[in-house]
Parts: structure tokens; C-alpha cells; sequence
């Protein structure tokens, strides 16, 4: 910038500053209102950075708003976020689907659902019901594979341990070592601890050479009843995992013994990495996870954690049924948790994409191709997509209109090969996801609860449901930038239900500049709460009307005032002005036409309009 120039914006910017010492700054408080509800912290949030925990995208115990610059899954593609919300302690309700996909948030949040015609609809908590259809994000990762730090090996000498290394990152292959720690694995105070199943020689070796790749060490190889104990002993390895986030989690700070919580680690979750996320499950479901008739299905004692697991398998694209098994005597007092692939039909793609470390497993998969192997996965579909679609007499066609009479909705095999056929970016979008149908919806204790700001669509894909975000709307700030005040007094419709009147501060402000002794500030005050108008108000002068002037009501400024305005500030800003010029609802078409054309000879680079009354409910009035 030349100099010149930058000595007279310094000196323009003082000179502003010293208006506002002696009349006030207008606009300088603001506060903010969320009416659209929040989700609980624990909430896997499809990010830019990875699958992060909601209440993580901010300072869970700092101020209301807080400022957020990162990328998020929508149904409509990746948008930014702005901003990170502290609702604080809120009642929740728990909506849980058929397959176990589970969300909680306020009353108030709100969700898409599918309705009876096969319209996406947002419906708030409150008013989800039993048999309601929502749709769940299938591989809704968004943004580039991030690098994740890890921390160095700490200088422990007096250990006489010279041999150990560890990686500076997260990597696959650390990953997968991970993944089968946290399914068949213990942490000691000498090293790690890992169990194999009796015969499964290639998973010993295999974790032999992640172990000398890794950490530098010779595996230690004790054959038990029953199993095959792979061990690494080395106390500076302990102390590292530890620090890693890798031990697994005391259910109580009390806790002692057996029966600690396995959990996906951060540091895995934040890579936002598809073969990373594939190899922790990789490593996992060899620990803990076994395949019959041709399914995949593992198993975990800790609830959180197949949850979480749950959802990272359907951000890789795979959709699994959730059930819970009564305690038994091999898993002690306990639940067990039990995921399974939906069907045999992903038994092929889980092979290519993440696959087994055992061949003995593997190969109990089935493959191949089977009418049947789909079943249980359908797409809401309409009569005129297909009748737009599918040609007359071709027997797809034949099929998906007999699924439609027979059940409202079609197959994803069906739906898929249309695809292949015509490359519709509809059906396309509705293949995108899975449409499970919720079962349970309850009510439960206050717990924190947060929420993200999207400006741009307020969307975002949270535990794989389609959620709505919180709108921020700025009060005690009458207006911001070339825009007058809309009204003396406004009233503001609520996303979530409701209706709030916000008067503006200037009124006061303005009448105790003009000379009004207060009791007649509270007057006029008073007046202008009732009847939004100083016409007619007591003490005000006449002369004094225009100081009162809005964008609307029985004084209000000509629309081309506004882009008058707009036309002495551009020259000064290098885009485009975010500016809407108020429209009498009796404005004609040439009067547009005309606004346009006097815009764009004032140098004006972009102009939006409204026009009084064009909507059933207006999102501000006066």
C-alpha cells in the first residue's frame, strides 16, 4: 500500500475513533440467541480435521460463542463452519434408529426425516415418533487426510533401554497395532500385551513385524491354553502409549482390575485418513471379531465404543446392525455389544477396502454376487423418478415399480444399476445414504450440550444423522454495515418456533443527543414500543422526524437512498457490498428494472431486493 494512502486510512480510523468518544458507537454490544437446539459432546462430527467429538471443535467450558474455522459434511456437500456454541446444561432426549444408530440432543435440535411423499424434512426432537424414516450418511468424510503428531519417546536412561523407537505420527500400520490392542491387548507397567487364537500363526506374525517396524523390539512368544501371548517389553514403550492416548480408559476414576474401556483414540479419529480408519478396524475385528455365514460381526463389552465404532464404519461406508447380548458367563456381569455388517453383500467390499490379518477369517467370508445378498437396504424412491428414469417394458423398471407398489421405496441394487444407466445427480444424492427408521425415543437427564454454526446451508452430519445447526442472531445491534435500521422496532421469527421483539437502543440514544430530558425519553420510549412510529409521539419535535427514518414503515427511506449509499461507499471496498435494498410491496417491474440499471451506473458490484410482503412469513418485520 502506498504510503500516502496509508497515512490517510490511519488518519480516517483515528478520526472515527474520536467521533465515537464524543457521540457513542452504535452497534458495539452484541449477545446472542440459539433457539435451534444443540447435541450432547460426545457427537461424531464429520470434519476437515476427521471425525471429531463436538464438544472438542471449542472450549467446552468457555465463552457462549467462540470462533471455528473448519469444514463439515452436509447433505449437500462440505461447508464451512464459523463458529462453536456452549448451550450448557439442557434436558436431552435419545432417538435411536432399527440398526442402533443413536443421537441426543435438546428438545428443540432438529434432524432430517423422511417423510410419507419421500420429502427430506426437518423435524425438531420433540416431535421425532416411532417409525419415522431418517436418512444416515453413507462415507460422509469431508476434506484432505490430516498428519497427527505424536509425542517423543521420553528419556527414561535409567530404564538401560536403548532399543526402543517410536513413530512421530499416526500411520496404518500404527493403527492396526492399535485397533488389535484395543480388541485383545493390556497394558503393563514392563510393556504391551497381546493375545492371538490358538493356530492364527499368520496374525503372530504379523504382529511380530508391526512390533520390530514400530517400536525397534523382538517380540516375546508365550504359547497359552487355548491362545498364543505376543509381548514387547519395554517400559519407555508403556509410558509412550500411555501418553499416546493408546491405554484403554478406567469405567471410574476408582476403578481397579480388569475390565477397562477400549475407545478409539483421538489421534486415530483426527487423521481424517480412510486407510487409517480401515486399518485401526482391521487390527480391531481380527482381535475381537469373527465371521459367520458370511457376515462380519465383532463385539465389545464397552458401549461407548461400539457406538463410536459404529459410526466410523459408516463414514468408510458400511452400514451395521447394533444389538445388545444378555451377560454370559464368557463375558462375566457384562452386556455384550455386538456390530454386524448389514448384509453379505459388503463381505466383497470389506475384503478390498480393510480386510483381515488372518486368512482364516477371510476366507470364511462369502463373495460373489446374489440377488438376496442385498436385502435390508432400500432407497425412497418416487413414481415419477422411475417413470423419468426407467424406459417403458425394461424389466428393471418392472421390478422397481413392483417394490414400489409392494413397499414404498426400491432396492439399492436396484437404484444403483439405474445409476450406472443414467448418471442422475438425484438418485445419485439418495444413494449417498442409508434410510434406517427410528425405534426408540426417549427422554433424559440435563447434560452439556454444544452446537456449530453453517451460515452457509446450516447443516451438518453428526453421529452419520443430517443435523441442523444453531443460527446466531446478533441483538442490542440495530444494524451493521450500509443498512439502515430496518424498523424502530422489530420482531424476529424463530427457526425453532416462537416469535422475540427487539427495540432498538438507538431510539434513546438518540432522543438524549436531541436534548429530551429522561422522563421524556421514557415517554417517547413507551410511544414508540406501542405504535412503532415517533409521528405523533409527545415532546418530539417535527423537525426531528427524519432522524427516526427506517428502510420501512410510514417514514421510511426511498429505495434509492439505499443505493445511493451503496454507490459512496464502493469505491472503498474491493468486493461486493452484503446489502438488501427494501422494496414497497406496490414497487413494478420497470421500477426494478430501473433500480438495477441506476445501481450499476453508481459503480454498485452486486444488489439483492426484497419486496415488502413477497413471502407468507417474513424472516424480520417491522
Amino acid at each position: 500500500m502506498p504510503s500516502d494512502l496509508l497515512t490517510a486510512c490511519r488518519q480516517a480510523w483515528d478520526d472515527v475513533l474520536n467521533l465515537g468518544e464524543v457521540h457513542g458507537y452504535r452497534n458495539a454490544q452484541a449477545t446472542v440467541l440459539a433457539p435451534t437446539g444443540c447435541l450432547v459432546g460426545d457427537s461424531l462430527v464429520s470434519t476437515s480435521r476427521g471425525l471429531v467429538r463436538l464438544r472438542t471443535l471449542g472450549d467446552p467450558v468457555g465463552s457462549k460463542w467462540q470462533e471455528l474455522d473448519v469444514e463439515v459434511a452436509t447433505d449437500d456437500g462440505p461447508r464451512q463452519a464459523t463458529q462453536f456454541y456452549v448451550n450448557g446444561f439442557e434436558q436431552v432426549v435419545s432417538i435411536e434408529t432399527d440398526r442402533g444408530y443413536r443421537i441426543q440432543g435438546t428438545a428443540t435440535h432438529r434432524i432430517k426425516v423422511v417423510d410419507s411423499e419421500g420429502n427430506w424434512v426437518w423435524r425438531r426432537f420433540a416431535e421425532i415418533k416411532k417409525e419415522d424414516r431418517v436418512p444416515l450418511m453413507l462415507n460422509g468424510l469431508v476434506g484432505e487426510p490430516q498428519e497427527v503428531e505424536l509425542p517423543p519417546l521420553g528419556d527414561l536412561y535409567w530404564t538401560a533401554d536403548f532399543r526402543t523407537h517410536v513413530p512421530r505420527r499416526m500411520t496404518a500400520e500404527l493403527a492396526e497395532f492399535v485397533g488389535y490392542f484395543m480388541g485383545d491387548g493390556s497394558l503393563h507397567a514392563k510393556g504391551l500385551r497381546l493375545c492371538v487364537a490358538k493356530g492364527d500363526d499368520d496374525v503372530v506374525e504379523r504382529l511380530v513385524d508391526l512390533g520390530a517396524a514400530l517400536f525397534g523390539l523382538d517380540a516375546s512368544i508365550t504359547q497359552k491354553k487355548g491362545y498364543t501371548e505376543v509381548a514387547f517389553n519395554s517400559v519407555p514403550l508403556a509410558v509412550w502409549w500411555e501418553a499416546c492416548g493408546f491405554a484403554k480408559l478406567p469405567p471410574s476414576a476408582e476403578h481397579s482390575g480388569k475390565g477397562w474401556h477400549a475407545h478409539i483414540p483421538d489421534s486415530v479419529l483426527h487423521t481424517n485418513d480412510r486407510e487409517i480408519y480401515a486399518a485401526f478396524i482391521r487390527g480391531l475385528f481380527e482381535a475381537d471379531g469373527t465371521t459367520s455365514n458370511g457376515y462380519v460381526s465383532w463385539s465389545t463389552v464397552t458401549e461407548s465404543f461400539s457406538r463410536d465404532v459404529q459410526s466410523l464404519l459408516l463414514a468408510l461406508g458400511f452400514v451395521t446392525t447394533r444389538k445388545v447380548d444378555l451377560p454370559s458367563t464368557n463375558w462375566g456381569a457384562n452386556d455384550r455389544f455386538v456390530l454386524r455388517l448389514l448384509n453379505v453383500a459388503a463381505a466383497e467390499r470389506y475384503l478390498h477396502e480393510i480386510d483381515f490379518m488372518s486368512v482364516r477369517k477371510a476366507a470364511s467370508l462369502w463373495q460373489g454376487d446374489h440377488r438376496q445378498a442385498s436385502r435390508q437396504d432400500h432407497i425412497p424412491l418416487s413414481r415419477a423418478k422411475v417413470d423419468e428414469l426407467a424406459p417403458e417394458n425394461d424389466s428393471l423398471r418392472k421390478t422397481m415399480l413392483m417394490s414400489l407398489a409392494r413397499r414404498g421405496d426400491v432396492s439399492r441394487r436396484s437404484a444403483a444399476a439405474l445409476l450406472e444407466r443414467t448418471a442422475d445427480p438425484e438418485l445419485e444424492q439418495a444413494l449417498g445414504f442409508y434410510y434406517d427408521t427410528v425405534t426408540t425415543v426417549e427422554m433424559l437427564d440435563d447434560q452439556p450440550t454444544f452446537d456449530i454454526s453453517v451460515p452457509d446451508n446450516v447443516t451438518y452430519v453428526a453421529n452419520g444423522f443430517v443435523s441442523h445447526n444453531t443460527i446466531s442472531f446478533m441483538m442490542d445491534c440495530d444494524t451493521t454495515g450500509v443498512e439502515p435500521d430496518f424498523s424502530l422496532v422489530k420482531s424476529k421469527k424463530l427457526v425453532g418456533g416462537g416469535e422475540i421483539t427487539i427495540v432498538n437502543k438507538s431510539v434513546p440514544m438518540a432522543l438524549e443527543k436531541l436534548g429530551y430530558a429522561p422522563t421524556e425519553v421514557e415517554e417517547i420510549v413507551a410511544f414508540v414500543d406501542e405504535r412503532n412510529t415517533v409521528v405523533g409521539a409527545p415532546f418530539v419535535k417535527a423537525e426531528h422526524y427524519p432522524v427516526f427514518d427506517c428502510a420501512v414503515g410510514d417514514r421510511a427511506i426511498h429505495y434509492t437512498g439505499h443505493t445511493k449509499m451503496m454507490g459512496a461507499v464502493q469505491p472503498f471496498i474491493s468486493g461486493a457490498i452484503s446489502k438488501t435494498v427494501n422494496l414497497p410491496e406496490t414497487v413494478t417491474v420497470d421500477e426494478v428494472a430501473k433500480l438495477f440499471s441506476d445501481s450499476w451506473k453508481l459503480g454498485v458490484k452486486a444488489i439483492a431486493i426484497y419486496r415488502d410482503n413477497c413471502k407468507v412469513a417474513q424472516p424480520l418485520s417491522g
